[in-house]
């Protein structure tokens, strides 16, 4: 049987990915368009920026209010 640290280190690695991939897709979004959709752009950016470079200083708080509510933000402000 694995040790529990191992499914939690998955469940982070995943968390990473997601975050990752949004936040870097976002830096594409151009300037006009971002005007035009009220969302923390800098703070996206920023979080990825973070949790790919600073993994170990990530506060779990603030990823699972990132998971559990500011995606939902994001996906409601772009819309769907």
């Amino acid at each position: 049987m694995k040790d529990d640290s191992v499914y939690t280190k998955q469940i982070l690695e995943s968390i990473g990915k997601i975050e990752s991939f949004i936040g870097e897709v976002s830096k594409k979004i151009s300037a006009k368009t971002k005007k035009l959709i009220d969302l923390p752009w800098r703070e996206i950016a920023g979080f990825r920026n973070m949790a790919v470079h600073n993994y170990f200083d990530i506060d779990l708080d603030i990823v699972w209010d990132t998971v559990t509510k500011d995606i939902l933000i994001l996906k409601e402000r772009l819309g769907n």
